[in-house]
């Protein structure tokens, strides 16, 4: 009866004109969205549960951090491979949120409907994501479908592709059925704003679908042409279903249509993937037609780029949208954005600044979608520029950073706080800070006459109480000499100091210090600029020898320097004497005048920069010895791990994370559950520029089989298998290093190796250095051929751009990024249509 209705239905509306939009905006509002994936848990949930508190915590974040950057509008992904993030009875509950199909949140919790509830309340739109004919991105994944999946009860609307992957099978009325009846339940029963496709329709040309064509294609001149049909009746009946319930319809196809050069004249001037031959999706008739409210085409190109330029194609699709009621909003390519190399097109914010700004100058652009928001949120470069371009905010002017050089240096690995300071050192000590108060600079190579008769001119103070003579700063005695070795009284230093500017006077006096003592408008003077102070009796005791640490104390105020005491306190580092303890009344003043820093002042106090801080994050713990400093960010774990036993742990194994868009929201994810590895992760991970990053602590092992709990397993971020890329520099000693220090933690370990050492794999991959990593370990290197290998093992990777000569390479995977493949000798381009990744280039 289902399917007689569906039948009925779909041939009123091919004799219906396109119907008129139904939107919540219209048009009106300036889309400022992210896309908020779920498909191999990239944005949401952080880690697989069925806890309604923690999946309304996550909810709440992203929200959260919406409103706080800018963002109106959320794209969130509720049927990744045709299952479900709401309550469906036409598709199971998703994999994604418990780690297994059909497995529902506890207490009859709905994530959808929490989402548009939080996502109102906030102001903001919520559209629903949808794949529209995905089933499964693996063998394994098709396996375990749940019972009730309507594509193990009907298995004859599935086609395998060659990428692994399974579909629905567009050229069927009952799988378009399905797509239709689950886009219905969604519009009917939840206060979406709208519904949202991406751009997998067909994964590409070389699909299983002949029978089909001979079937139902009888109409048609050719194959490609009857697959878009199939694709445009499903746009069709969708579009019907969301618009008559008053909700947007919206598609998001890769950023090229179909390229100049391949007999479509319509199409750009860019030889990359067609979505129109590839996809079979005729996205510019879609518009034409006005059979959708939006169009996001994903420009995941930077400005200039030869093969598909970004400001081409984003006037090329204000061209296709011009004159039509269809909104243009751009996708943009916020995973792309790098921090570790400052001579690429994506440094930090600088292209989608390019972008944003360019968007602004061409009318028919209504708004951008950023892929993702977990990308969106990891660089604080971005927040910021969103702040300035969605929220108006005024950028903070860059820190300018200051500097405090040393001024006093310790007498051996001491300081000797309480010891005596002499005239010549304190003539040292005045010559040193001149400069730094904007009076003449002592020069280290000039020559300053010498006029007393008890400075010998090869002292190694002599240029310094030369120099103090011609400042007038010091002076010696009637008879000629200068006591270089006579200890400095409390009277001579408040003298040395007066002498610097005018007098200023003070109503304050000191019961020892008369009006006859002839350093009593010194000392008043010293006083009145708050540089000194008297006893608590009263009493100044002006011959009285100073102190070193007095001598410091005194000094930092007349510098204006103030010690950074709660960053002194997390680092023992900058206490450079081993006879200075904290208790001491003048640690800190110490420590400023003895450690050269940079700072700059906040609420009348000194906030130093830490520039061996490299290692941040939360709940962190930190590591210091003479050769290896580390701070470690301990990160939320992923799932139930086996717990590690310290006793039991032999071996170290390293790994590379193939994916070099890769931010370290994958290294918390990252698993391989196809070979029963349980949702591994790394124990460590380290990125290009050396920063070493926690996974999992040392508390939770890695390894399968009888080798379970027995590895300690260390990532670094990088394709290094075939690829050509060379480890930078500071990733290769910082692997180093953080294997010398594991070692000194865990007695046990004796054997180090390759993933390869143990199972069959390209991992760490050909162009790895592991041969030399060992080396340097000092380990015995780790080989066991018999290590337990999976029927079904997959290896995912991602297509790489070369921005400097135009070309790019890709491979077929599991999770690669759908970039245009340039054939140098044909000067052609395809792209993989290949799945994984979420909206990586032509991919959400």
């Amino acid at each position: 009866m289902k399917f007689l209705r569906f039948i009925l239905a779909l041939a009123m509306l091919i004799n219906l004109a396109p119907t008129a939009l139904a939107s919540s905006t219209e048009g009106d509002m300036e889309i400022r969205g992210f896309w908020v994936a779920t498909v191999y848990q990239i944005n949401y949930p952080e880690k697989y549960t069925t806890n309604p508190d923690d999946l309304r915590a996550y909810a709440d974040e992203i929200l959260d951090d919406a409103v706080s950057l800018g963002f109106n509008t959320v794209f969130l992904q509720v049927r990744p491979t045709a299952d479900s993030f709401y309550d469906s009875d036409v598709f199971p509950w998703s994999k994604y949120i418990s780690g297994k199909q059909g497995i529902a949140p506890d207490d009859g919790f709905d994530p959808l409907e929490y989402w548009v509830e939080g996502a109102h309340k906030r102001g903001i739109e919520l559209h629903a994501w949808i794949n529209p004919y995905r089933v499964a991105v693996s063998k394994s994944d098709f396996n375990a479908l749940a019972d009730n999946h309507p594509a193990k009860i009907n298995p004859n609307l599935v086609v395998a592709h060659t990428n692994g992957q399974y579909y629905f099978n567009p050229a069927l009325p009952e799988a378009r059925q399905l797509v239709s009846a689950g886009v219905r339940e969604i519009v009917e029963n939840y206060d979406v704003d709208g519904v949202h496709l991406d751009d997998y329709f067909y994964p590409d040309e070389d699909f299983a679908d002949d029978a089909e064509y001979e079937m139902y294609g009888g109409n048609f001149d050719n194959i490609g042409d009857w697959r878009r049909n199939n694709v445009d009746l499903l746009i069709m009946e969708l579009q019907e279903i969301v618009r008559n319930e008053g909700k947007r319809f919206g598609i998001s196809p890769s950023g090229i249509w179909a390229n100049k050069e391949s007999d479509t004249p319509e199409g750009s001037d860019t030889r990359g993937y067609e979505s129109y031959t590839t996809a079979c999706a005729d996205t510019r008739k879609w518009v034409k037609n006005e059979w959708i409210d939006y169009i996001v085409p994903q420009i995941y190109w930077n400005i200039g780029y030869s093969i598909a330029d970004y400001d081409h194609l984003a006037r090329w699709w204000a061209d296709v949208v011009r004159g039509t009621n269809v909104d243009l909003y751009i996708g943009m390519a916020d995973y792309r954005v790098v921090e570790d190399d400052s001579a690429s097109v994506w440094y930090m914010d600088t292209e989608l600044r390019r972008q944003l700004t360019l968007n602004r100058t061409i009318p028919e652009i209504k708004g951008e979608i950023h892929y993702s928001y977990g990308d969106v949120v990891a660089h604080e470069c971005l927040k910021e520029l969103y702040g300035q371009f969605y929220k108006g905010i005024e950028p903070e002017p860059p820190i300018e950073w200051l500097s405090h050089d040393t001024y006093i240096e310790g007498i051996g690995d001491e300081f000797q706080a309480e010891g005596n300071l002499t005239r010549a050192q304190a003539a040292t000590l005045f010559a040193r800070i001149m400069g730094m108060l904007g009076k003449d600079k002592f020069d280290e190579d000039g020559k300053y006459e010498n006029v007393f008769t008890d400075v010998s001119d090869d002292a190694w103070y002599a240029s310094y109480v030369g120099f103090m003579t011609e400042c007038k700063i010091i002076s010696g005695y009637p008879d000629g000499t200068y006591r270089p070795d006579a200890t400095i009284t409390r009277a001579e230093f408040a003298t040395m100091i007066s002498r610097l500017d005018e007098l200023k006077t003070s109503k304050v006096t000191f019961p020892d210090v008369p009006r006859s003592h002839w350093a009593y408008n010194c000392i008043r003077n010293a006083y009145a600029r708050g540089l000194i102070s008297g006893y608590p009796d009263g009493t100044f005791c002006p011959e009285k020898t100073i102190t070193r640490a007095e001598t410091v104390k005194i000094l930092n105020r007349l510098l204006g320097r103030m010690p950074d005491e709660k960053l002194i306190d997390q680092h023992e580092k900058f206490n450079k004497f081993s006879d200075l303890k904290k208790e001491h009344w003048a640690y800190y003043e110490i420590i400023e005048a003895s450690f050269a820093h940079k700072y700059y002042v906040e609420n009348d106090g000194e906030i130093w920069q830490n520039e061996d801080d490299k290692f941040i994050g939360e709940n962190g713990f930190a590591y210091i010895s003479d050769e290896v400093n580390f701070y470690l960010p301990k990160l939320r774990l992923l799932g139930d791990l086996t717990p590690l036993n310290l006793n039991k742990v032999d071996s170290i194994a390293l790994h590379h994370m193939e994916h070099k868009t890769a931010t370290f929201y994958d290294v918390e994810r990252w698993h391989v559950e196809d070979n029963q590895w349980r949702a591994i992760g790394y124990n460590f991970w380290i990125d290009y520029d050396g920063t070493v990053f926690v996974g999992r602590g040392f508390n939770l092992g890695a390894g399968v089989g009888n080798h379970n709990s027995h590895v300690i397993s260390v990532g670094f971020r990088g394709d290094y298998h075939e690829s050509g890329q060379v480890m930078p520099e500071a990733q290769y000693e910082a692997g180093v290093a953080l294997v010398k220090w594991i070692c000194s933690q865990v007695a046990t370990v004796t054997k180090i190796g390759g993933h390869n050492s143990w199972n069959t794999t390209d991992c760490p991959g050909s162009d790895f250095p592991l041969m030399e990593m060992v080396e340097e370990s000092g380990l015995e290197y780790e080989i066991n051929e018999n290590w337990p290998q999976s029927a079904d093992e997959t290896t995912e990777k991602d297509s790489s751009v070369d921005e400097n000569d135009g070309t790019v390479d890709s491979e077929d995977s599991d999770d690669a990024e759908k970039q245009p493949e340039v054939d140098e000798n044909e000067q052609t381009v395809e792209e993989n249509n290949t799945e994984g990744t979420e909206n990586s280039d032509d991919v959400q």
